[in-house]
C-alpha cells in the first residue's frame, strides 16, 4: 500500500477522489471509468453529491492493478471482486501464474531470437564474401517441406506451412528460411550463368534451422563434417554465379562434393529493404579429396 507520507487528512478514513488517487497511484480519470462501469465505486455518496473512498479501497485497487498487469480484462476483474473469497483468489493465483510462466518462456524465446539475430549480423559484417573455404561445421537440426519444382508460389506457401508448424508447436527458428538444391540442379545454373542465360532454381526443399531438436516435429539433421563454404552477395536469381566459383574451387583442390548444397539465409528481407545486398551462405560437404 502506497503511504501519504505523514499528511494529516481532515477526514479520518475517507478521501475525495482526488487524495484516493494519490493513494493509490491510479489518475483520477480511471478512477471515474472505473466508477461507470462498476468495478470500483465511491465507499460513500453523501447528499451533497461529494465522493469519498475508504483506505481498504486501497487494497482492492492494488488488486485491480496486478490484475490488469496479467492481461486479464476488466469485465472478469469485475466479476470476481464481487464474489470474492480465499479459495477463489487462491485459484485465481494459480491460474494467473500459470499465464505469467507462459509468459515469461514467450519473451525469453523471443530474447534468444534477438541476441542470436543480432550476433550473427556482427559476425556477418566481419565476413570477407568473396573467399572460399574449407570447414568442420557441427551437426544441425532443420525441419523442412518437399518443393521440387521452381514455382517460386510453392516455395512461398511451404514456407508458410513451416512457419505456420513452428507456431503450433511453439517453436520460434532464429533463422531466415534455406533451400536444399541437387548438385546436378546447381552445376546446370552455374552453366546458365557462364552463358549468360538464366537457368529457373529448382529446389528440392525449403527449411528451417533449429538449434535444438524438436521434440514434437518431425525433422531432419544436417550431419556434421566438412563442408565448402562460400558466399553469394545479391539477388538469388543469380546465385548460379556462386555455383560456378564452388566448382572451380573444387575441382582444382580435387574435391569430392555431396549430392546436394544448402542454401542458408544471413541477410534477407528481414534486415535488408535491397534484394541487391542480401547475402547467402553455401554448404556443399565434402566427400572426399582425390589426387590430382
Amino acid at each position: 500500500m502506497r503511504q501519504t507520507g505523514g499528511k494529516q487528512l481532515k477526514r479520518a478514513g475517507k478521501f475525495t477522489t482526488g487524495e484516493f488517487a494519490g493513494l493509490s497511484g491510479v489518475s483520477k480519470d480511471t478512477l471515474f471509468h472505473y466508477d461507470r462501469i462498476g468495478l470500483l465505486k465511491p465507499e460513500t455518496v453523501e447528499e451533497n453529491g461529494y465522493r469519498y473512498y475508504s483506505l481498504a479501497q486501497v487494497d482492492v485497487c492494488d488488486v485491480i492493478r496486478v490484475l490488469k498487469e496479467l492481461g486479464m480484462p476488466l469485465a472478469e476483474i469485475r466479476e470476481y471482486l464481487e464474489e470474492r473469497t480465499v479459495p477463489s483468489l487462491l485459484e485465481l493465483f494459480e491460474k494467473e501464474e500459470k499465464v505469467l510462466l507462459e509468459r515469461i518462456c514467450h519473451l525469453e524465446r523471443s530474447r534468444s531470437w534477438l541476441l542470436h539475430k543480432k550476433e550473427t549480423l556482427e559476425q556477418t559484417l566481419k565476413l570477407d564474401f568473396e573467399k572460399i573455404t574449407v570447414e568442420e561445421q557441427k551437426g544441425k537440426y532443420y525441419i523442412s517441406r518437399t518443393v521440387n519444382t521452381a514455382d517460386e508460389a510453392v516455395w512461398v506457401k511451404k514456407a508458410g506451412e513451416l512457419l505456420a508448424d513452428c507456431e503450433a508447436n511453439g517453436i520460434r527458428s532464429s533463422y531466415g528460411f534455406g533451400y536444399r538444391i541437387k548438385m546436378r540442379m546447381a552445376e546446370k545454373a552455374a552453366v546458365a550463368q557462364q552463358e549468360g542465360k538464366t537457368e529457373p532454381l529448382r529446389y528440392d526443399m525449403v527449411y528451417l534451422l533449429l538449434d535444438e531438436r524438436p521434440e514434437t516435429l518431425s525433422y531432419r539433421e544436417r550431419k556434421a563434417g566438412d563442408y565448402v563454404v562460400l558466399y553469394h552477395v545479391g539477388d538469388w536469381r543469380r546465385i548460379g554465379l556462386a555455383y560456378g566459383r564452388l566448382l572451380t574451387y573444387a575441382k582444382e583442390r580435387g574435391l569430392i562434393l555431396g549430392e546436394h548444397c544448402f542454401e542458408d539465409a544471413v541477410i534477407d528481407g528481414l534486415t535488408e529493404k535491397d534484394p541487391e545486398n542480401y547475402v547467402t551462405r553455401i554448404l556443399c560437404e565434402v566427400i572426399r579429396k582425390v589426387q590430382i
